[in-house]
C-alpha cells in the first residue's frame, strides 16, 4: 500500500455520512466539518444567518474535535468541506493529497495573540528546555499548535524530541492542569482565557512567533477531484465565508451571544478574550510561513509555494 493510500484509508472512517445528494428544493447538499472554537465564528455566523441557504447551499455540519479530524475527514471522504487546522493541510498536501486551501480560517497576528502555552500556576517552568522530559497536552499532535511547539522549544535551547505529548480536547486542559496530570498545554481562545481566569494556569509562552508574525491557524479546505467537478460549490461557500468574515471581525460584541452558545463559555469570559479574527481574504503570505516552519523542522520533505495549495477563484 502506498504512504498516499494508506494515509487515505486511516481517515475513511473520520465521520460517517452518507454520500451527498440535492437536498429539498433548489438547495444543493454539502458536508461540512468544523471545530467549534472562535475560530469558527463566521460560519456559525453565516448559518445562523441563512446566508448559505440564500447562496442555494444546504449544509449538512458535523462539529470534531480538532482541525486534524476536520482535515482527515475531507481526506477520507467523509465530508466535502472542512475547517482544518493550517499545519493539516500543508502536511496532507506534502504528502501528495490533492488538499487545496478554498477559505482562510483563523488569522494569528502578533499583536493581538490568541493561543499560548499555559503551564500550572505554581510551575517554575520558562524555556524549552525546562519543558524537556515533561508532557504537554495539545489538540492535535499533528496541527500548528503542536508545531509551534517544537519550533518555540528549539529556539529557546531545548529538544523537542524529548517532550511527550497528549492529544486531548481543549475542554478538559484545565483539569489536567490543576491535577498535575500533564506539565503544560497548548490552548487557544475562548479556552485560554477560561483557563487563565480558573486561577489554575499562567502562560509560559507565546509559541506562535516562533513560526512568524501573522499566518492562517486554520483554513477551509476541499480536495481537487471534488472542486474540479463542483467549482460553483466551492466558490460559493468561499464567498459567504468571506462575507461572514468581514462582518463578524467589525461586529464583535454583537457575536458574542452566538459564541457563548456553541462554546457554552460565559459572556463575562468572552468578553475578557482577544478576539479571534478571520484572514478577510485568501492569500499566499499567510500560508508560507506554515510551510517554511513545517520545512524547517522536517515534518515535510521540502518548502513548496503557497499557491500550490490555493483556490484560484476565492476571495
Amino acid at each position: 500500500m502506498t504512504r498516499r493510500a494508506a494515509f487515505l484509508a486511516g481517515c475513511a472512517a473520520a465521520v460517517g455520512y452518507a454520500r451527498p445528494g440535492l437536498a429539498q428544493g433548489t438547495l444543493t447538499s454539502l458536508r461540512v466539518a468544523h471545530v467549534p472554537v472562535a475560530d469558527a465564528v463566521p460560519y456559525e455566523y453565516a448559518v445562523q444567518q441563512g446566508w448559505f441557504a440564500q447562496a442555494g447551499l444546504d449544509i449538512q455540519g458535523a462539529q470534531l474535535a480538532g482541525g486534524s479530524a476536520a482535515a482527515a475527514a475531507v481526506v477520507g471522504g467523509g465530508v466535502e468541506i472542512g475547517s482544518s487546522n493550517c499545519f493539516s493541510a500543508v502536511l496532507a498536501r506534502a504528502k501528495g493529497i490533492p488538499v487545496v486551501i478554498i477559505a482562510p480560517g483563523g488569522r494569528y497576528q502578533e499583536e493581538v495573540p490568541t493561543s499560548a502555552l499555559l503551564v500550572a500556576a505554581d510551575s517554575t517552568i520558562k524555556t524549552g528546555k525546562d519543558l524537556e522530559g515533561k508532557t504537554i497536552a495539545v489538540a492535535g499532535l499533528n496541527d500548528i499548535g503542536s508545531m509551534s511547539i517544537r519550533a518555540w522549544v528549539t529556539m529557546t535551547g531545548g529538544d523537542p524530541t524529548k517532550i511527550q505529548y497528549v492529544e486531548t480536547p481543549m475542554s478538559t486542559m484545565t483539569g489536567l492542569l490543576q491535577g498535575h496530570k500533564v506539565d503544560a498545554v497548548f490552548v487557544s481562545e475562548p479556552a485560554l482565557q477560561n483557563a487563565l481566569a480558573s486561577g489554575a494556569a499562567r502562560q509560559a509562552a507565546i509559541t506562535y512567533v516562533a513560526i512568524g508574525k501573522h499566518f492562517y491557524t486554520s483554513v477551509w479546505i476541499a480536495l481537487e477531484p471534488w472542486i474540479a467537478q463542483h467549482r460553483d460549490l466551492a466558490l460559493k461557500f468561499s464567498n459567504v465565508i468571506h462575507r461572514a468574515t468581514l462582518y463578524t471581525n467589525s461586529h464583535y460584541q454583537e457575536i458574542l451571544p452566538l459564541i457563548a452558545a456553541y462554546t457554552k463559555l460565559p459572556l463575562d469570559t468572552l468578553r475578557t478574550m482577544h478576539q479571534v479574527k478571520g484572514g478577510p481574504s485568501l492569500t499566499a503570505e499567510d500560508i508560507q510561513p506554515v510551510i517554511d516552519v513545517a520545512a524547517k523542522y522536517h515534518a515535510i520533505p521540502n518548502v513548496f509555494p503557497a499557491k500550490e495549495i490555493m483556490f484560484p477563484g476565492a476571495p
